[in-house]
């Protein structure tokens, strides 16, 4: 069918028309941003409802289920699509001769995103950070009187008994401190490490593991700031590898090279669920909730800051 239809006015005249372009409308809500915005917004108003009507937690991890299912599955799909990529980009590079400016740029290139995106980060944690709900004592070291069960402790004289609290700690506490809530001492912070203890275990041993095979079932396939991990890392030394083969080994190529073709269409098959993601998590977090406004603030917040970061 043409493009253009040739229509007759009164005087005999041919007038060209031309058929209606897609709905503005249309494309806007098919655009991800917009989509993965009305699935959170979905999953407020079910998360809400599910909260109200008093939803069991059976019935909540239901609701909650294809949001973990889309984690994993993402998970799953990202650690081979990194690995498949890393090895024909290096490839190529080496083929093209251009592997060690290609590699300066590529470097180059990563490390500045890397640091526009922290400082984004940190920007909108700045800026938002105040908005959301926060609570004056920490709810692991603050337990109150309820529920305790007593048993006698000490001296006689002391009036003392074993206080039992709902987070499982014992305490032999006096009757004069059963009436005002009782701050538990919070374990002693380990020692952070020093400065070389962390570049040789972020950087160096990062670079070279023990067990490949381990790397690639824990999913460990992200790096430090400036650097590949171990994955990465084994994806370039297996490249060079291959340059210095004679005869070049083809059907390492092609085979990785189909791999990613595969892996693509994997990956852009779940990028398309995530709306529904959002809205089962989102569902599924404030259906546990009970303090639904602050939470609502904080999705809502949330939401908010999602937009700015997606206009940069």
């Amino acid at each position: 069918m043409s493009m253009h239809d040739h229509d007759t006015d009164k005087d005999g005249m041919h007038v060209e028309t031309t058929e209606a372009s897609p709905s503005k409308c249309r494309q806007w809500c098919l655009n991800p941003s917009v989509l993965i915005l009305m699935g959170c917004v979905l999953g407020i108003v079910l998360g809400c409802l599910l909260g109200k009507y008093g939803a069991s937690k059976e019935l909540l991890t239901w609701v909650s289920l294809p949001g973990e299912l889309f984690l994993r599955a993402l998970t799953c799909v990202v650690v081979p699509l990194v690995f498949v990529n890393i090895f024909l980009s290096v490839v190529d590079m080496l083929q093209a001769g251009h592997a060690a400016k290609s590699g300066l740029y590529t470097l180059g290139y990563f490390g500045l995103t890397t640091v526009l995106s922290v400082l984004m980060s940190i920007v909108s944690v700045t800026v938002f950070k105040k908005w959301f709900s926060h609570t004056a004592l920490s709810q692991a070291n603050v337990v109150g009187s309820a529920g305790m069960l007593l048993v006698p402790c000490g001296n006689s004289t002391d009036a003392a008994s074993v206080r039992w609290f709902p987070n499982g700690t014992l305490v032999c506490a006096a009757a004069s401190d059963a009436s005002s809530p009782l701050v538990l001492p919070s374990q002693s912070p380990t020692a952070p490490p020093t400065l070389s203890k962390t570049i040789q275990d972020q950087i160096f041993r990062a670079l070279v593991p023990d067990n490949i095979v381990q790397q690639f079932v824990t999913g460990n396939y992200l790096g430090t700031l400036f650097l590949c991990h171990c994955i990465m890392a084994f994806a370039i030394l297996l490249a060079v590898s291959m340059d210095k083969v004679t005869p070049r080994p083809v059907g390492i190529v092609q085979l990785c090279g189909e791999l990613n073709a595969m892996l693509l269409v994997c990956i852009r098959f779940i990028i398309d669920l995530t709306p529904l993601a959002v809205l089962s998590l989102v569902a599924g977090g404030l259906g546990t909730t009970t303090d639904f406004m602050a939470a609502v603030a904080d999705v809502g917040i949330f939401l908010v800051s999602f937009l700015v970061a997606v206009q940069f």
